[in-house]
Order: C-alpha cells, then sequence, then structure tokens
C-alpha cells in the first residue's frame, strides 16, 4: 500500500488524512546489527525435565513469549502453550534465566518482545555436553505496522502554479519507538521544486510506533507525497506549458507530464538580462517516453540545446485513442525571461542571486566555514545526451552553481566539457540537486560548488 496525499489545490486535511491512514506502507526491515536488529541469544540453559514426563519418557515442547530489556536479561516471560501442561513452567523457568544480545534501534539498546519454542527431548538427559544454542531459536514477535493518527497537507510550491504541474516525492524514514518520524530520505520527485514542500508536510504527521507484542518498536516506512492542481484537465497542464501536437489526434485520453523539469537558462544569457525563445519537437511513445528530439528554432543555439536536453529528460503518462496507447508527435515552445526583483518571492529570490554573481556584484561565497557539511537531499544523476549514443562517448562535465538559502541549487554553469552535450545534461541533473539549507554562524547563506560529472557509455 502507499500514501498519497494531495498538494494545497486538491482537498483538505480530512480527505489527505484518510487516505495516508489508509495507505501507508512499511519497508523491509534492516538487519545491521550495528544499527537494527533483533535481540540474539548470549547464553541459554536448558529446562530441567518435569519428574513426571521423565519417568513416563514423554517427549514435548512448550512456547513460551517473552520480554528481552535493553541489558539483555529476560525481564517477563509467560506460557502460551505446552503439549503437555507440565513443560510449561519449566520452560518459563529456563528461559528467564537466558541472556541476549539486546535488539537495537538507531545504534541504541532496545527492548523486545519474542517467542520460543522450548524442546524437551528424552536424549538430551543423556548428552553430557550441552550445544551452544537452543534446538529452536528465539524469534521476534509478528510486528503490528506503524499507524497513522495525523496528516498535514503539503503546499503546492508556488513557482509551480503557473505551470499547473502534478508532482510526486517518494520519501523513506523510520518511525521510532517513541512514534517520531526520523531520517527522512527522498528517493525520487518528479521535480525538485515539489521536495522542500514534502519534507516539511513529513513533519506534521504523527504516529503511533510499531509494536511486537507490548513493546514499542522502531519501523522503516515508505510514502510518496502527490501534488495536484485543483480542477486542472490533462488539456490545462499542457498549455500551460505550451505543448502542442496534440490537439487533432483525436486523443480520448490526453498525455500528461509527470516529469518535467524546467531547462537550465544558459548562463551567459541570464547575467546579461537576455531573453530567449526555444522550439523543440520530439516523439511521445506509446509508453509515454521522449524519442527524437530536435530544435526546430531558437533566438540562441544555447536556448534550443538547453531546451532539448531538458525534453530528453521528460517523463509523461502516454495518449489513448480506442483504449490503446498511441505515440504522438509533439512540440513545445520554451520562453527563457530574466528573473524580475520586484516579481513573486521566489523570483525575486532568483533575481537577487543573479545580481550578485554579475561582474559587478558582491559576489557569493564559497562553502567554506559552513556551520555543517553540505547534506544532499535530493540528487538525480544526468540522463547520456541522445544525439552521443551513436558515438558511445565517455566524458565528463565540470560544473559550478550556487546553493540557495533553501537548499535549491541555482543557475548551474558548465565551466568545462568533453562535449557539449555533456554539459547541458549535466546543467539539468544538477539543477534539481536539493541540499540542506547552508547555515552560517546559524543563519541560512548561499554558496558557491563545483562538482565533476562523469558520463559512461550507455548501459555501463
Amino acid at each position: 500500500m502507499q500514501l498519497k496525499l494531495s498538494g494545497k489545490f486538491a482537498g483538505g486535511l480530512a480527505l489527505a488524512a484518510l487516505v495516508a491512514m489508509a495507505r501507508a506502507e512499511e519497508k523491509t526491515e534492516t538487519v545491521d546489527l550495528s544499527d537494527f536488529g533483533s535481540a540474539f541469544v548470549d547464553n541459554w540453559v536448558p529446562p530441567v525435565y518435569p519428574d513426571g514426563p521423565k519417568k513416563e519418557k514423554l517427549n514435548g515442547q512448550a512456547i513460551v513469549e517473552f520480554i528481552v530489556g535493553p541489558d539483555g536479561r529476560v525481564t517477563e516471560a509467560h506460557l502460551k502453550s505446552a503439549s503437555d501442561p507440565r513443560f510449561g513452567q519449566p520452560a518459563v523457568d529456563a528461559v528467564m534465566k537466558w541472556t541476549f544480545i539486546p535488539a537495537r534501534f538507531m545504534g541504541e539498546a532496545q527492548p523486545s518482545a519474542m517467542d520460543v519454542a522450548v524442546i524437551f527431548r528424552i536424549e538430551q538427559l543423556k548428552k553430557k555436553r550441552q550445544s551452544l544454542m537452543p534446538p529452536v531459536m528465539p524469534r521476534p514477535l509478528d510486528k503490528t505496522p506503524p499507524r497513522g493518527k495525523k496528516f498535514s497537507d503539503p503546499i503546492y510550491p508556488a513557482e509551480m502554479e503557473s505551470r499547473k504541474m502534478p508532482g510526486e516525492v517518494q520519501l523513506e524514514f523510520i518511525v521510532s519507538p517513541q512514534g517520531e518520524i526520523l531520517r527522512p530520505k527522498v528517493t525520487s520527485a518528479s521535480d525538485a521544486a515539489f521536495v522542500a514542500a514534502a519534507l516539511d508536510a513529513l513533519k506534521g504527521w504523527e504516529f503511533e510506533p510499531a509494536h511486537r507484542g507490548t513493546v514499542a518498536v522502531g519501523s522503516e516506512m515508505a510514502s510518496p507525497i502527490e501534488f495536484q492542481t485543483f480542477g486542472a484537465d490533462r488539456a490545462e497542464v499542457l498549455n500551460a506549458n505550451r505543448v502542442s501536437g496534440w490537439q487533432d489526434a483525436g486523443l480520448e485520453t490526453l498525455p500528461l507530464p509527470v516529469v518535467m523539469p524546467a531547462p537550465a537558462y544558459p548562463f551567459a544569457a541570464l547575467l546579461a538580462d537576455e531573453a530567449g525563445e526555444a522550439e523543440v519537437k520530439f516523439t511521445l511513445s506509446d509508453r509515454g517516453l521522449v524519442r527524437d528530439v530536435a530544435v526546430v528554432r531558437a533566438t540562441k543555439p544555447d536556448f534550443g540545446a538547453s531546451l532539448a536536453a531538458a525534453v530528453e529528460q521528460w517523463e509523461f503518462k502516454p495518449a489513448m485513442r480506442e483504449d490503446r496507447r498511441v505515440p504522438l508527435e509533439l512540440s513545445i515552445t520554451w520562453m527563457f525571461a530574466p528573473p524580475e526583483a520586484n516579481a513573486a518571492p521566489h523570483e525575486a529570490a532568483l533575481a537577487r542571486l543573479v545580481a550578485a554573481l554579475k561582474p559587478d556584484g558582491a559576489g557569493v561565497a564559497s562553502a567554506a566555514g559552513l556551520d555543517r557539511k553540505l547534506v544532499a537531499l535530493w540528487q538525480p544523476g544526468p540522463a547520456y545526451p541522445n544525439a552521443l549514443r551513436e558515438q558511445q562517448l565517455t566524458g565528463d562535465a565540470e560544473m559550478e552553481f550556487v546553493i540557495d538559502r533553501t537548499g535549491r541549487v541555482r543557475v548551474p554553469r558548465t565551466v568545462k566539457a568533453t562535449a557539449p552535450e555533456f554539459g547541458w545534461a549535466a546543467a539539468m541533473a544538477v539543477g534539481q540537486w536539493v541540499f540542506a539549507p547552508p547555515m552560517r554562524k546559524g543563519e541560512p547563506v548561499e554558496v558557491r560548488a563545483r562538482i565533476s560529472i562523469n558520463f559512461t557509455k550507455p548501459g555501463e
């Protein structure tokens, strides 16, 4: 099951909470004993054979449920069942003497609930040596997964409102034995613009922790958070993003862009406040994949190259005709406009950053001296340029970029690249990266960074 929530334009908290509580998904547990892990037998003693069954030469077993404390000692035990009632108390008495390497959660010792089949065999009485481990190893009790108590709606990012794009961020996180949400991790995102909003929404979630018996335990969870603009159908999304070619195709179901990151603004043009435009045509396969990207026109070559690199990374839900998925020939026109200082907050912040990077600007400091090292939250890799696939080139691109006060990567530029296509592909990838906000002396700051990205042959 999956947890799916909507953005602020798609309904209120009540609906989101109902969906969330029904669709949470628990991940398979990690078994690294240095960080996570179940209790493990360290020392055991066999049960004392009761006189009656011993005289009768009666074999049997008793199932004992017990709790191991953080110190590895059994704190309580009780009988669940026994093949003969006379085996019950000796089995419980034996288990109470066992010791364990305690269960661990995030490196800390934790209590755990377990059960074990304590075996009684007449032939055991003849053995002079006790085995290192009991005949049947104890096992953790079945886990009851975490239960959602409260879910807050994510806020649809303002910078995406004009594009009306749907979005999704896949998250993994841990629900602690106290019900706290720990170690959130982004495993995929349709656009960097949705990452911070998804993580902010996660902060408002509350869970009852998972349990094994009566013991609360930590658990790994996975969940997508979805964003939708209220009332925007597929035609409106396509029109908002200036995608054409579908209008007269006789489609029953229109294609829908689901991964559509904006192209990187060519750095020189951005610093020169130079506007531009480009048109790219492409084939959308019946699986929703982009093929055969070609620049139709561009006011400058860099605008066309940037848009082509972006389109190669896009993904769509496919078009349908007569209940069948069909390919389409589409095109898109993209307007590159310099950010304005008196515009919406997200655009004004970018305008201020661009002004700082100009030759007469204040500049942006490096990441030296931050309160802590840069922490990446989402770093998708680059797509290999389709134009170079036939040549099977390898290469690299050295990129410089700015991480803004919110942790978003802005204004990526290619310092040098083995081939121009590698530079544009790297700029698209780096432009989607998200970090924890850089902090210096307790305040969020912008920082410059540089990285080299390697491209291997497709399929390697």
